[in-house]
């Protein structure tokens, strides 16, 4: 179990300071982290005083699940019939074989720890890699967290397979990778 350290994490990547730079929104002063994020101090005010510039919407479960299927997976859906008299089939991931690896909606690496290790080995597969997932404790919570070869760390989520998922889906999201 690893515990927090004020200096390593938070403070120094994602906590934001002042930037000598206004919002093109609304002109107040912009925050920024060392990642490069960059958000606009009147964010969170109220009323009609709140700027959203900057604020990253948060995707969906199955938002996460279907991005991951397909650029780390290289999965894509198919409807697959039991037999000649099926009129509707079922939607089932399909591998680049035509392979029907998994039933839609049964494949969640949010929820299954083997899924989420899936994610995993389908890394260390594309270039050698190091990861390590660890429960982690910061200030008033405990959680787990996934470092992905020192460049992607996620902490503070409920489960090992949401700090995996989450860290991954960073990871395609930065573009980083040729994933296929």
């Amino acid at each position: 179990m690893a515990f927090y350290d004020k200096n390593s994490y938070l403070e120094n990547d994602v906590i934001g300071n002042f930037l000598n730079e206004n919002c093109p929104k609304c002109g107040a002063t912009l925050l920024g982290n060392k990642r490069g994020d960059k958000w606009c101090s009147n964010a969170g005010g109220v009323g009609t005083s709140v700027c959203e510039y900057g604020l990253k919407d948060e995707p969906s479960d199955q938002q996460i699940i279907t991005e991951l299927a397909k650029k780390v997976m290289g999965w894509h859906r198919e409807i697959h019939f039991r037999d000649l008299e099926d009129q509707y089939g079922d939607t089932y991931w399909v591998d680049k074989t035509g392979l029907a690896v998994a039933k839609d909606g049964l494949w969640n690496p949010l929820q299954n720890i083997a899924d989420a290790f899936m994610l995993l080995k389908k890394l260390k597969h594309m270039e050698p890699v190091v990861y390590y997932v660890e429960q982690t404790v910061v200030p008033d919570k405990v959680g787990w967290g996934c470092n992905i070869g020192g460049e992607v760390i996620e902490r503070g989520h409920h489960t090992a397979q949401e700090a995996i998922c989450h860290a991954v889906y960073r990871m395609v999201k930065r573009g980083k990778r040729e994933w296929q």
